[in-house]
This record gives C-alpha cells, structure tokens and sequence, in this order.
C-alpha cells in the first residue's frame, strides 16, 4: 500500500472517530435534558406505597435539619457528577455531620436509581424529583415530576405545580413546568 492511500485512509478513520466522539456527547446531553421515560401517576404512587417508610424518615430529617440551619439537596450521581453515592454537587451544609449526610444516603439508597433529586423549600415542603428536563435548553420550558410532601398549613395549590394529585395525607404527585 502506498503511503498516501495509507494516510488518506487513516484521515478518514480519524473522522469518523471523531464525529462519532461528538455525536455521542450531543446524545448524552440532549437525553438528560430529554429523558426518554417519565414515570405515570401510578408508577410514582407505587414507589410510595413501596417505601413510605423510607420517605417520612427523610421529610423528618429533613425538617428537623432545616430547623437547624441546614436545608437538604441531594442529586443523584450521574455522568456529570461521578464519586461516591451522593453527586459532588450535591449541597451538603458545611455544618452537617458526615455521619447525617451518610444516613441520608442510606435512606436514598433504598429509593434509588428512580428518584433523581430531593430538595426541601422554606416552608417545609420536600420534593423527591424522579424525573425533569428542558432546563438549559433553549426549545421549551423546564419541568419536573415526582413526590411532594406538603405541610398541613400549606396549601398545595398555591406551590407554583402545575398539577397537585393527592395520594396521602400531605403528600402529593406533582406536576411543574418553570420558564428558565
């Protein structure tokens, strides 16, 4: 073989791996901005009943937690944030015991790998996000879906959700679309 023809051809393997390179990092990007697979009412209020247990540990931790000055956000670790079982994004208060970051994660453990994200707002609501998309993107809105516990002085229907379907006593599967 000729040692043009040679680097002709290794020209375009170099192409084809590098386009191939770049068609996949679109693709990992656009699918966890566009996931493939939104859980159904039922599906969520299954995983509830499944583990409700797991859910009213992590809203009184949680609360108590927040009462002390240190307000839980949690994100699932994924390509973007590789390490241990909490993502390094994660907030974990400065504050907080290493030993309480580890009983949150033993108590996610048990709902994972569906639940994606769980953060607690100023008046004591706790959303447990199992799936969302569009932040970031410039085509439409971003949205989230999952399971919301809602104090009894709040009223679910002023929390800016979209959709508030009741499923027990202060928890509720909730629908939110939010403009960037």
């Amino acid at each position: 073989m000729k040692p043009f023809k040679r680097k002709s051809i290794l020209g375009k393997v170099l192409t084809y791996l590098a386009l191939t390179a770049c068609a996949l990092v679109v693709f990992v990007v656009v699918r966890h901005n566009l996931p493939t697979r939104v859980p159904t009412d039922q599906e969520l209020i299954a995983t509830f009943r499944a583990h409700r247990g797991v859910f009213e540990q992590i809203q009184a931790m949680a609360a108590k937690d927040m009462q002390d000055g240190l307000p839980l956000r949690w994100y699932r670790e994924s390509w973007w944030c590789p390490g241990s079982w909490w993502c390094r994004g994660s907030s974990k208060p400065s504050a907080m015991p290493p030993s309480r970051w580890e009983d949150y994660g033993n108590l996610i453990s048990q709902i994972r790998p569906k639940v994606k994200s769980i953060a607690i707002g100023h008046n004591g609501t706790i959303s447990f996000i199992f799936a969302g998309g569009g932040t970031g993107l410039a085509v439409g809105p971003g949205w989230s879906k999952g399971i919301a516990y809602i104090p009894p002085d709040v009223n679910p229907k002023e929390q800016g959700d979209d959709y508030v379907r009741e499923i027990g006593p202060t928890w509720f599967v909730f629908y939110d679309r939010f403009d960037d």
